[in-house]
């Protein structure tokens, strides 16, 4: 039993815990999920092992603990319709446990691989707008999901919305303004799904990490593929994150490659700066469905998240979303090579055993110390010695038009020249 619920059966098993579907003792129809801490991880470290042994695993009994409680505190505070809520927290024969709604239907995952990896570009935005909804409001409350993937996301349709969503899984949700017990300082969450700066370190992550998971989502949607490949080696896929550009997308729906390249950007200050940002131009570039329910993005928006669809590309909010990022990057071929903050990625020069979190520990104390000795000037192999090389690479539009903005010139010097001569005459 917990509370008035009797726990059934189990419905699914994973490294964290065990899922139970359980049913109220009274009312028969009323069911709740049980996520319940697996007993391994509850039991203390063997004392007869050496001391790093011991520390290891108490540091992850730790982390455990903590986020099965930073999940309940984080879907506690949040009450959404596409988010799945949190009806208790307790304790069952000694093991930590979340009560929450049972629900009807499969994971976006699941949908995916049975609809052979895509859905059509309607039915993706009629669900990136609903997620985008819900991220919205929760970094509106100061939290992050950080593991944003199809997994975490459940179609459960409904009467009136066969694509009605729910966002699960707050486990590794960040509170941005609250001080966690324990900080992770190595990379947390999916590798396919996860934003650079949480390869980095996951404590960095805020919502434009998010939304850099929103934007791997949707290019995997509408392509059946990620965009650097389905490699799950966590360090070549960093390194190609950080060096390469993403696969080519020509499937895509026309105006939708600018957004999407802008959201997975390496660089979070290149992408779009808000959910809405990031969803209101893909719903402005979707024409009409060819087949029912022939409706485009707008109407797709209106119906989903009615108050963003009264903004347009002119607000304030909005405006630049689809005319800067790391998009004109990709299209120039100047995407980030050989810079940031991790040279040692894109030169093939990782540490061998190290995570991430570990390198930018050291380096960032590095940083962060006093040094007597003057810093070398600029060379012409240093960092700052290119711009592309400082992180901020030139697109070729930006070349022509400041040669552009130079011909102009010199053509009106020499006008300016004629008139002066014909009135010399």
């Amino acid at each position: 039993m917990f509370h008035d619920y009797v726990i059934e059966q189990q419905i699914g098993q994973g490294g964290m815990g065990a899922v139970y579907v359980c049913r109220h003792r009274e009312l028969q129809n009323i069911r709740k999920v049980l996520k319940v801490i697996a007993t391994e991880l509850m039991e203390a470290p063997d004392p007869s092992s050496s001391p790093s042994v011991r520390a290891d695993a108490e540091r992850a009994r730790a982390f455990v603990f903590d986020r099965f409680e930073r999940e309940a505190a984080a879907v506690s505070r949040l009450n959404h319709r596409y988010i799945v809520p949190i009806d208790g927290i307790g304790t069952v024969d000694g093991r930590r446990c979340i009560l929450m709604p049972f629900l009807e239907g499969r994971s976006l995952e699941q949908v995916l691989q049975e609809r052979g990896g895509c859905l059509t570009p309607h039915e993706t935005l009629h669900v990136v707008v609903q997620i985008a909804r819900a991220l919205d409001y929760a970094h509106r409350r100061g939290i992050v999901h950080r593991d944003l993937k199809p997994a975490n996301i459940f179609i459960t349709p409904s009467e009136d919305d066969p694509w009605e969503i729910r966002v699960i899984d707050f486990g590794i949700a960040k509170q941005m303004h609250a001080v966690a017990s324990t900080v992770w300082h190595s990379p947390l969450g999916t590798p396919l799904f996860m934003a650079t700066e949480q390869f980095e370190r996951a404590s960095e992550a805020t919502p434009l990490s998010d939304v850099y998971s929103l934007g791997v989502m949707v290019y995997l949607m509408v392509t059946g593929r990620h965009p650097w490949g389905n490699d799950h080696n966590a360090f070549e896929l960093y390194r190609r994150q950080l060096s390469e550009r993403p696969d080519p997308a020509p499937t895509m729906p026309p105006g939708w490659a600018d957004t999407v390249f802008s959201a997975i950007s390496p660089d979070p200050q290149q992408r779009p700066r808000s959910m809405q940002e990031f969803a209101y131009p893909l719903a402005a570039a979707l024409a009409a469905a060819a087949t029912p329910p022939y409706e485009n993005g707008l109407e797709i928006l209106r119906g989903v998240a009615p108050r963003w669809a009264s903004s347009s590309p002119n607000d304030e909010t909005l405006r630049g979303t689809t005319t800067t990022g790391a998009w004109r990057a990709a299209i120039s071929g100047a995407w980030i090579a050989e810079s940031g903050p991790w040279p040692a990625a894109t030169s093939g020069t990782w540490p061998v055993g190290s995570w991430p979190g570990a390198v930018s520990e050291s380096r960032s104390a590095a940083a962060s110390a006093p040094s007597s000795a003057p810093a070398p000037p600029p060379s012409a192999t240093s960092p700052t010695a290119s711009p592309a090389a400082s992180g901020t690479p030139m697109p070729a539009a930006w070349k022509l038009s400041l040669l552009a903005t130079v011909a102009a010139a010199l053509a009106a010097i020499v006008v300016f020249a004629i008139v002066r001569a014909l009135e010399g005459r």
